[in-house]
């Protein structure tokens, strides 16, 4: 019985740790995301992305991809972040690679 317990007490700092980074990374994610979708407001017609309700954020490396749902679109944009912080730090190394509708228009390039 007491090895049970010992072995809990030695794996539960690594499943919170894994737990935390989970969070962590997909929070990094959203951040990039958020840029990414502010960046794409530049090169798309004006509005397209205005009153955004839901972002879902996925990223690998530099590459982000993001689901955008706003007011008048829903839109898959995709960019290329080199550099981490907020928000604001962000959008100085975002770059947009492509956005498109959902149903596959392509809008930029």
């Amino acid at each position: 019985m007491s090895r049970i317990f010992l072995a809990g007490i030695v794996l539960s700092p690594l499943i919170l740790g894994a737990c935390g980074a989970k969070i962590s990374a997909k929070r990094a994610a959203l951040t990039a995301c958020e840029a990414a979708v502010e960046k794409a407001a530049d090169v798309l017609p004006d509005g397209l992305v205005a009153n955004v309700m839901g972002i879902e954020a996925g990223q690998s490396g530099t590459a982000v991809s993001c689901a955008v749902k706003a007011e008048r679109a829903h839109l898959m944009v995709d960019a290329t972040v080199t550099c981490s912080g907020d928000t604001s730090d962000l959008l100085q190394c975002t770059a947009i690679d492509a956005v498109q509708t959902m149903d596959g228009q392509l809008l930029y390039p």
